[in-house]
């Protein structure tokens, strides 16, 4: 067990509520998704395993982005699902392995060994980490962190925790954007495909020209019992949608009642 895995399982920490996980992908894929009806996992470099990537409540997404005018195909479709809809969870991590496996993570966490936050076998581990370093998961969602004192007084928290340190500091650094995968993003990582025809998928955000095909957005509304969002098609940089996507997700979960207005 290690020493994140040790500090989440503390009494002292509270789970959080519950929140829907979020696959995303790029909208290249939704065709063969359509046509197969499931997300199905892929070979990953990092974990040299066919796995499933989900983030907890929020759309992070682990391709890198360019500068460039993005193609509409290249845009990301996020799958939000019940939490319960993902089976055989293998690994839970406070943030985007991919990123850290990239070396894109700030140096002040990025010189820790990943295997030091992964998480194994604990059920309640990603409402746990959210529970820790947010008051709710309204304010994980905003990545609107604990004020730090509180946050290392809450927890007896030492010279010798700089594990646990580190992480308050992604959460709450400020040289990151609030939309950016670098920062605290609850990863879960799952070894089996997921069905869609089993009533577990709210809804999907793609790009609106998707939507304007009557056939996908009938399937997405008959076939999967899911609800079709769409983001507008404009000449810009992969980076500026992001922020459209998140406005998207969490008009979403206020009108299901997922977080408060």
């Amino acid at each position: 067990m290690t020493t994140f895995a040790d500090f989440i399982k503390r009494n002292t920490v509270k789970p959080a509520g519950m929140l829907p996980l979020v696959h995303t992908t790029r909208a290249l894929h939704l065709k063969r998704i359509k046509e197969s009806n499931e997300i199905v996992k892929s070979w990953c470099d990092v974990f040299q395993e066919d796995l499933n990537y989900f983030f907890v409540g929020r759309p992070a997404y682990k391709h890198r982005p360019g500068q460039e005018q993005a193609a509409y195909w290249e845009l990301p479709a996020c799958f939000i699902m019940e939490f319960d809809a993902v089976a055989d969870v293998r690994r839970v991590y406070p943030f985007d392995t991919g990123a850290h496996a990239d070396g894109r993570m700030p140096g002040f966490i990025q010189i820790i060994d990943r295997k030091e936050y992964e998480v194994v076998g604990v059920p309640d581990a990603p409402q746990r980490i959210i529970g820790a370093f947010f008051k709710s998961a309204s304010d994980y969602f905003r990545l609107e962190v604990k004020e730090r004192k509180q946050f290392d007084t809450e927890f007896s928290l030492s010279v010798w925790d700089a594990e646990i340190k580190a992480l308050h500091m992604l959460a709450a650094s400020a040289e990151i954007s609030a939309m950016d995968d670098r920062r605290l993003c609850v990863e879960l990582q799952s070894g089996a495909s997921v069905p869609l025809i089993n009533n577990k998928l709210l809804a999907i955000v793609c790009p609106s020209i998707y939507l304007d095909d009557p056939d996908f957005r009938n399937h997405i509304e008959r076939v999967w019992n899911a609800e079709p969002i769409s983001y507008n098609m404009q000449p810009l940089s992969y980076q500026h949608y992001i922020g459209q996507i998140y406005e998207r997700v969490q008009s979403f979960y206020v009108q299901r009642k997922i977080l408060p207005p």
